[in-house]
C-alpha cells in the first residue's frame, strides 16, 4: 500500500506552499529486506507524534500533519482536509519564518507568536534528500523500484524558540 502514498508524496512535494516530507521506517526490516532510507529516527518520531496524540496509531502509509494529526499516506483528499482543518491551529504555521546562507553557515529568524499561539518549541533543522530512487528486494513490492522526494535524511536540534523573535546561527 505504501507506493501510492509514494506518488501522492512525490506529487505533493511540487506543490507550492505545501512542505511535504518523507521519512521512510525501518520497523519491517524483519520481512527481509532493509529499506536504505530507513532511519531508526524515522521509527522513532512516527511513535512519538503517537505517544503525544495518546494514542498508538503507527501504521504504515501515514500521513502526520503537523506532528499532531494523522490519516492514511495514499488518500489525498484525506490528507488536504486534514492540512486545511489543521491549519492555524495551536500555533500551526503562523509563525514567521526565514532562512539564509549566512556566512559559511546558515541563518534562521523567526518571528514571535503571534496573540495567543505557543510560547515555545524546539526548532529542528532537517537534512533532505529532494530525489531519491530505491529498488524493492523483497515483500510485497519486490522487484519495484520506488521515486521518493523529499526524504529525510536526519533531523538536527537547532534549539529552542521561547515564542519571542529569535536568530539562530547554524554552523
Amino acid at each position: 500500500s505504501c507506493p501510492p502514498a509514494d506518488r501522492l508524496i512525490n506529487e505533493m512535494a511540487r506543490k507550492p506552499g505545501v512542505f511535504a516530507l518523507s521519512l521512510p521506517v525501518d520497523y519491517w526490516d524483519y520481512i527481509g529486506w532493509k529499506d536504505t532510507l530507513a532511519l531508526p529516527a524515522h521509527s522513532n518520531r512516527q511513535r512519538q507524534y503517537a505517544r503525544t496524540r495518546g494514542d498508538s496509531n503507527v501504521y504504515t502509509p501515514q500521513a502526520v500533519i503537523d506532528g499532531i494529526a494523522h490519516v492514511v499516506g495514499s488518500d489525498p483528499d484525506a490528507i488536504f482536509r486534514m492540512a486545511n482543518e489543521r491549519y492555524g491551529k495551536d500555533g500551526a504555521l503562523l509563525v514567521a519564518i526565514s532562512a539564509r546562507t549566512h556566512g559559511a553557515g546558515l541563518r534562521v529568524e523567526l518571528g514571535a507568536a503571534p496573540g495567543e499561539g505557543p510560547r515555545s518549541a524546539v526548532l529542528w533543522l532537517v537534512r533532505v534528500a529532494s530525489k531519491s530512487k530505491v529498488a524493492i528486494g523483497r515483500g510485497e513490492n519486490a522487484g519495484k523500484t520506488v521515486e521518493y522526494s523529499n526524504v529525510s535524511r536526519g533531523f538536527v536540534r537547532i534549539g529552542e524558540w521561547s515564542g519571542q523573535a529569535a536568530t539562530f546561527d547554524i554552523p
